[in-house]
């Protein structure tokens, strides 16, 4: 049947199916002349698809269940988290317009300042993050309290054998001098100064680089992230690490390249070669991601194939968007065979470079 009967069975416009089929929620058969067809099982969709809207789920929702990605469980189960949120909102906007009903308070600039103040920190409270499925990390729960505390443990019992050499016998050399302190106390001194610097380590330690990839979008975190080690620190202990990660959501990415460089030769002619992964946003940010990030090729194929399937634009100057046609295990020996490229010694730029000059030195 064409578009406009469609529509009518299933109470929408011929604009509302063009949409979802441009989205990627539904797809048309073509006959000859050029028209779209529907059959049964694309009403069913179009029907399913209006059930699931009137319900406030989004479409991106929508199309992780039809690609079963999600279970119907799982999209009714965000859809609800969604409106607790917002009832929580609500909640927030009914109090102060209730408060403001009691005091008679005309709006001035600093009624309007409070107004929004409050909503604010009402929101801020009442807010949850809600974070996408996890597909792939190089965290490996090293962002936890478990292995904060590990390396607290670790970081202590190191620095007090460090502490005790090298702080104990300058601190008993000059305090020993003075004749004002004593033994016990020059010891209790070095163990204090030994749980400052171990604490201070810990949090220094917690900020490097990571990342991972989930349905919703990327979250990184490097050297140069605005969030400090402090700040960070304090966000593991509550188990909330994320929301210290900066994030770049599928819909704001502009183009992906993909690229590999040589970093270095290594005896008999071995290259060493280096992949990266750099996003461009919406936003105007390049993001880096280094194969120093991921933990074997498992990772670096499963980064790979969303990420292409992702993004707008995909710029790969090496070609290696083929490895997606092949099978894991080729696909794994390719990234190998490229990682290490063998090249015969006497090919090598640094070799040329290194007999030209003695070749002029010959002539001297």
């Amino acid at each position: 049947m064409k578009i406009k009967k469609a529509a009518e069975m299933c109470q929408m416009t011929p604009r509302n199916i063009r949409f979802y089929e441009e989205v990627g929620l539904i797809q048309a058969t073509r006959v000859d002349n050029g028209y779209r067809d529907y059959g049964k099982k694309d009403i069913e969709r179009l029907q399913q698809i209006r059930t699931l809207r009137n319900l406030g789920i989004r479409i991106d929702s929508i199309k992780a269940y039809f690609k079963k990605e999600k279970t119907f469980y799982q999209i009714i189960q965000e859809r609800k988290q969604e409106l607790n949120r917002q009832r929580k909102d609500m909640d927030a906007i009914y109090q102060m317009c209730e408060q403001l009903e009691n005091q008679k308070l005309p709006l001035s600039s600093s009624v309007t300042n409070l107004i929004e103040d409050t909503l604010q920190e009402k929101r801020y409270r009442s807010k949850k993050p809600v974070y996408g499925r996890l597909l792939s990390s190089n965290v490996k729960n090293r962002l936890s309290r478990r292995a904060v505390l590990i390396n607290s443990i670790a970081g202590l019992l190191i620095f007090f054998v460090l502490g005790y050499l090298f702080l104990g016998n300058l601190l008993n050399t000059l305090f020993k001098n003075s004749g004002n302190f004593s033994q016990p106390m020059i010891n209790s001194l070095i163990f204090i100064l030994v749980l400052i610097l171990t604490f201070l380590m810990s949090v220094y330690m917690c900020k490097t680089t990571y990342f991972e990839l989930r349905e919703d979008g990327i979250y990184y975190l490097d050297k140069q992230s605005p969030c400090s080690s402090w700040d960070l620190f304090i966000h593991i202990l509550k188990n909330d690490y994320l929301s210290c990660m900066e994030f770049v959501s599928f819909d704001d990415l502009v183009a992906v390249k993909v690229d590999a460089q040589t970093k270095g030769m290594i005896t008999g002619g071995n290259h060493f070669i280096s992949f990266f992964i750099i996003l461009f946003t919406k936003d105007e940010r390049a993001i880096r991601l280094d194969s120093n990030l991921f933990y074997g090729e498992e990772h670096f194929m499963l980064v790979f194939r969303v990420l292409h399937d992702k993004a707008p634009k995909w710029i790969d100057p090496k070609h290696l968007d083929k490895i997606l046609e092949m099978s894991h295990e080729k696909a794994y020996k390719f990234l190998d065979d490229y990682f290490w490229e063998k090249r015969p010694w006497h090919k090598t730029s640094r070799y040329q470079k290194w007999k030209n000059k003695q070749k002029e030195r010959d002539k001297k």
